[in-house]
């Protein structure tokens, strides 16, 4: 969070259990579900949609990370701006209406 790695895009971890409270604690969060896939470019050129996942942003800079977590202990981590330099599309009004987007959580 304090930007030591300028040109992480991506975390995969495979973990057998976790506390996912733990893992963000005293970060700000929120846990986003959009009626409309957003994009992340990935390093090969190909498009990655999401609905939904865990947002921290970063206030110095306004990068956002986005956590997923699947049924199979796999933590991910996708860092904007993406692969191709583009910025978390979720803050592009052109493209979402937030008053669609469910706050499933929100916390400082």
């Amino acid at each position: 969070m304090n930007g030591g790695n300028s040109n992480l895009k991506f975390v995969y971890l495979g973990l057998k259990q976790y506390d996912l409270l733990s893992i963000l604690k005293g970060f700000g969060v929120v846990s986003r579900w959009l009626p409309n896939p957003f994009l992340f470019n990935w390093f090969d050129g190909r498009p990655l949609y999401f609905h939904s996942g865990i947002e921290i942003r970063r206030k110095s800079d306004g990068k956002v990370a986005l956590i997923r977590m699947y049924e199979d202990g796999a933590f991910t981590m996708y860092v904007w701006p993406d692969w191709k330099g583009l910025p978390y599309p979720v803050d592009d009004p052109n493209q979402y209406s937030l008053e669609n987007t469910l706050i499933l959580l929100e916390s400082a």
